[in-house]
């Protein structure tokens, strides 16, 4: 029996390089009779898993289930698949001999073959990757659609030497999510293709000039996350990588080039995409702001928890904050809250209770909210899964402590001039002042902004609570900018929400000296305390961080 091997795809110095080996059995078979053949592959020892590969090793290997496709003037396409993967593999299939083997990997359905001229059709380069929100939740790895990434051999022998078609575009998303990223060209990037194995060139049948990553919803849950990307080798002309962003920091963003030439089997790295708005809350520790207040929903048989789609909104007297029962559920179903009580860990409360889902106005008890001084949160509501940040516990999302809320507003020397004002941390502010509902609330300004006093209707005295003014076409350009907006929300005092002309933020730190309260984040148009202090059971807004790394 022949029996072919197939080697490690790894990527080393720039390239992804394959190689091979082999493993004879002399046994006479018929020539023309199907019969059972085994491929054998081996990849390097300590490699990862070939959809998680190991970037830092440039190791992968197989996954169980993994296919190759084989044609020969005698075998029409071929499955053959591996049932344990790891750094050596074994696929199987049937197959009858043949003089001359073609392979490709992984299992592509369709492919046919001209054994007269060795050219291949019905190769797929995926017009979409990432899909199913592929690496979604693998914070800090890195990954490729493992539908992507092919290679070919071809042999006359008992020996496969995998040769990489595509080349890979190396692109790098931190601190948040877009909505939609695509590549684009004037020439075709994916889609179908003929090989021609002599040479090593496709040609498109059926080809397409763009390539969208996370099938129009890409949520990234790493801080920092390298997405490689397949495209077919060759020359292009306006080639542009565009991101679309999900909130107001995240406009529209592009990275293009007149012309550029990419070669198969090499890694190109494209950059970073970043999301604007960077904060520093200590002198070593910076980090971005989430897209809006905390929201908490009841669909009446489990809650789910999200941001609010703008900076601006929040809930106030609706039903959802004024229908809260004592043990973490609401008297309505179908409702948002957004006004949570400060639960400590020495508190007995599990559930959405937890997470001060509740109207009790005890305190000082393990029975309710906590009685420790100092205490930590029971449970940082950063821990949660936020659907539309990353929806996957524990991504990195966290509320910031009473010293972290005071060296933003207080001591961060940010590098940011707004109008004549240098190092501008805040302005009390008035935003969409040309539309039906103006909201009032706190501008934030990230580090190493410049904007110019033109760029605001009214641009009051920075850092302090003088009222700032802008229309929502001004207020777009700012959060383009990275500026982040906290509105005036009020407390909820057990089931009624009041003094909705001021802001209560929660820190994650409990009072130093009094265990029936922890400390806030509060201001107005005539105060600002970054190092308040209120009861644990008002209910306050949260509005999380996540670190930039």
């Amino acid at each position: 029996m022949k029996t072919m091997t197939k080697y490690i795809l790894m990527a080393v110095a720039g390239m992804l390089a394959l190689s091979s080996c082999s493993n004879d059995d002399n046994e006479p078979v018929a020539q023309n009779a199907p019969r059972q053949m085994t491929f054998s592959a081996g990849y390097n020892e300590g490699a990862q898993t070939r959809a998680t590969m190991d970037f830092s090793t440039k190791k992968v290997s197989f996954d169980a289930g993994d296919e190759i496709s084989i044609l020969s003037a005698n075998n029409t396409n071929k499955e053959f698949t591996t049932e344990a993967g790891g750094a050596s593999a074994s696929f199987s299939g049937e197959a009858v001999n043949d003089t001359k083997f073609y392979a490709v990997y992984p299992y592509t359905a369709g492919l046919t073959l001209d054994s007269s001229t060795g050219v291949i059709s019905g190769i797929e380069i995926p017009k979409s990757q990432w899909n199913n929100q592929f690496g979604k939740g693998y914070a800090g790895k890195s990954s490729w659609d493992p539908k992507a990434p092919i290679a070919y051999a071809v042999t006359t022998d008992e020996n496969l030497q995998f040769h990489n078609l595509c080349a890979i575009l190396k692109i790098k998303a931190t601190g948040g999510w877009y909505g939609s990223m695509t590549i684009s060209a004037d020439q075709d990037l994916a889609g179908t293709f003929k090989l021609d194995t002599s040479t090593g060139t496709l040609t498109p049948t059926d080809g397409s000039k763009t390539v969208t990553i996370g099938n129009t919803s890409l949520e990234i849950s790493a801080s920092n996350m390298y997405m490689y990307i397949a495209i077919a080798p060759g020359s292009y002309t306006n080639f542009k990588v565009h991101a679309e962003g999900t909130d107001d920091r995240h406009q529209q963003q592009e990275k293009t080039k007149s012309s550029v030439t990419f070669a198969a089997g090499k890694i190109y790295d494209l950059g970073a995409f970043d999301p604007q708005g960077r904060f520093s809350v200590s002198a070593t520790k910076k980090v971005y702001f989430s897209q809006g207040n905390l929201q908490a929903t009841y669909n009446g048989s489990s809650w789910s928890w999200a941001f609010a789609e703008h900076q601006w909104d929040f809930i106030g007297r609706t039903s959802g904050n004024i229908c809260i029962n004592g043990d973490g559920t609401v008297s309505a179903n179908n409702v948002t809250v957004d006004l949570f009580g400060w639960v400590g860990a020495s508190s007995n409360w599990t559930g959405a209770a937890q997470y001060g889902i509740s109207n009790s106005e005890t305190a000082n008890s393990t029975e309710t909210y906590g009685n420790v001084a100092r205490e930590s949160l029971k449970s940082d509501w950063g821990t949660l899964a936020i659907t539309n940040g990353g929806n996957t516990a524990n991504s990195g999302w966290y509320t910031l402590s009473s010293d972290e809320w005071k060296y933003l507003f207080d001591t961060r020397e940010s590098g940011s001039t707004v109008g004549d004002t240098y190092n501008a941390r805040y302005a009390y502010a008035t935003i969409n002042t040309d539309v039906s509902f103006n909201q009032y609330g706190m501008i934030l300004f990230p580090d190493g902004v410049t904007i110019s006093q033109d760029e605001f209707q009214q641009l009051g005295t920075i850092n302090t609570t003088s009222t700032t003014w802008c229309t929502s076409a001004q207020w777009a350009a700012l959060a383009a900018k990275g500026c982040v907006f906290l509105p005036l929300a009020g407390f909820r005092n057990g089931s009624t929400v009041d003094n909705l002309g001021c802001a209560y933020y929660w820190s994650s730190s409990a009072h130093t000296e009094y265990a029936n309260t922890a400390n806030i984040l509060q201001f107005s148009k005539d105060i600002m305390s970054p190092q308040g202090q209120t009861q644990r059971y008002y209910g306050c807004s949260v509005r999380l961080v996540r670190p930039v790394e």
